[in-house]
């Protein structure tokens, strides 16, 4: 198969072949291997193959590798196609591809990619070394629910000062994660700026407990890594908050979906604490 002939059956001003490494963010399973040299095709159809299954909804896709951009479903018919991808935030990149669904948090999942490029600066440039190390302090304050509503335009700030100052493509794309997930998940942000983690994911904003659909199995007790779930057969059980380690675990095993997570802390000067119900984990290990 010639060169030409890959490059006249393209769409776009795109005109050389690559890969596609693609695998769900929670399973890491389905690695596969797609050739879009042929035609550009849409990112929904990354998500048909075996992106999502479990009952799950399609949330996102993060395309790119590290530097790359948080897509949104509603974006799915976007063609994987360089000037395409760069009009929605994202980047061709490395060719990775992770399918993320309803339980993904966007505010983490910029986060756990800026960790990484933050790591990676070599630190010759000013903007690349110290900026991804505030937009990261911040993102940190905002996952533990600590954030303040001026963190955002402080993100958007830094982002465009780390891009226009850094000399390699590495400062230039960092901020991508960020800037992707603040275009079209800005509602996150806000929510954990109230103390809310709307996936159920973020650690210091959530807790777990169990609803009165326990049969008292005992599985959750048995494999809770922490002690945190005392053993009290054909009863309900209890998690004790001050012992959870929240590594979903409980929830994983549980095969009744009793265990459910419930977020929205809210700071106050008393300290008290007001939560309300995110996600049940049922259909967890399905997913």
């Amino acid at each position: 198969m010639s060169g030409e002939w890959r490059a006249e059956s393209r769409e776009g001003t795109g005109r050389w072949s690559d890969g596609f490494r693609m695998c769900h963010s929670e399973r890491s399973r389905g690695i596969c291997f797609s050739l879009f040299s042929f035609r550009a095709f849409a990112l929904s159809r990354f998500r048909d193959r075996r992106g999502v299954s479990g009952g799950r909804k399609f949330k996102a896709v993060q395309i790119g590798g590290p530097s790359g951009g948080c897509i949104p479903a509603e974006l799915g018919d976007t063609p994987v196609d360089y000037e395409a991808l760069a009009s929605a935030g994202a980047i061709m990149g490395s060719g990775g591809l992770v399918v993320l669904d309803d339980r993904d948090c966007m505010v983490d999942i910029a986060r756990y990619f800026l960790k990484f490029t933050q790591r990676e600066s070599c630190g010759k440039c000013t903007f690349c070394r110290v900026g991804t190390r505030r937009m990261l302090d911040i993102l940190d304050r905002l996952c533990t629910g600590h954030g303040k509503h001026s963190d955002l335009e402080k993100l958007e700030h830094l982002a465009d000062m780390i891009r226009r100052g850094s000399l390699c493509g590495l400062g230039q794309t960092a901020p991508n994660p960020v800037l992707s997930t603040l275009r079209y998940f800005r509602e996150e942000y806000e929510a954990h700026i109230e103390g809310r983690c709307p996936a159920g994911r973020c650690k210091a904003l959530i807790r777990y407990s169990v609803t009165d659909d326990c049969i008292g199995c005992t599985k959750c007790a048995q494999k809770c890594p922490a002690g945190a779930i005392a053993m009290a057969p054909f009863e309900r059980h209890e998690v004790d908050d001050e012992k959870c380690i929240r590594c979903d675990t409980c929830a994983r095993v549980c095969p009744v979906g009793a265990v459910v997570v419930e977020s929205g802390r809210r700071r106050a000067e008393g300290g008290e604490l007001n939560y309300s119900l995110v996600t049940s984990r049922q259909g967890y290990l399905e997913g």
